[in-house]
């Protein structure tokens, strides 16, 4: 994984900065997934259910991306259920997600993961070298 290295050598050095935004373009369950995820950041478990969700989207024994399977993530990680519940049945961040997936669309992304250098999309990358290359010559830039 490739992310981990990115973090060690440009983030935590300070050379470049690691921003998630949510492009939930999937289907209205990945718009309810993002949603859940910002419902479990508001108790501070945003990673926590953003790794579950993506680590089971596939599993059978799952409804999928339904909100029967986000309930059992927030039990999972003990998540007070009242403040989820009233989270995901009020639709409390729907608004942020839906707005993230229209400026994603307005600059070009298509698809995730997608890298930004300098507000620039980046395509056609086809190595981590590379990638590590055109980071550190944005850098360089600066």
């Amino acid at each position: 994984m490739v992310e981990p290295v990115i973090e060690e050598t440009f983030v935590e050095t300070g050379i470049a900065t690691f921003e998630y935004r949510d492009y939930a373009f999937l289907s209205d369950g990945s718009v309810l997934a993002a949603e859940a995820a910002r419902c479990a950041a508001d108790q501070g478990m945003f990673w926590e259910y953003h790794d579950l969700i993506f680590y089971n989207v596939d599993n059978p024994q799952l409804a999928g991306l339904e909100r029967i399977s986000f309930d059992l993530f927030a039990r999972y990680l003990e998540l007070d259920m009242d403040a989820f519940g009233s989270c995901m049945d009020n639709h409390t961040h729907q608004a942020a997600v839906v707005e993230s997936r229209q400026q994603a669309s307005a600059i070009g992304v298509s698809g995730t993961p997608s890298i930004l250098l300098n507000g620039e999309l980046v395509t056609g990358i086809e190595t981590y070298d590379e990638l590590f290359q055109m980071i550190e010559e944005a850098a360089a830039g600066q």
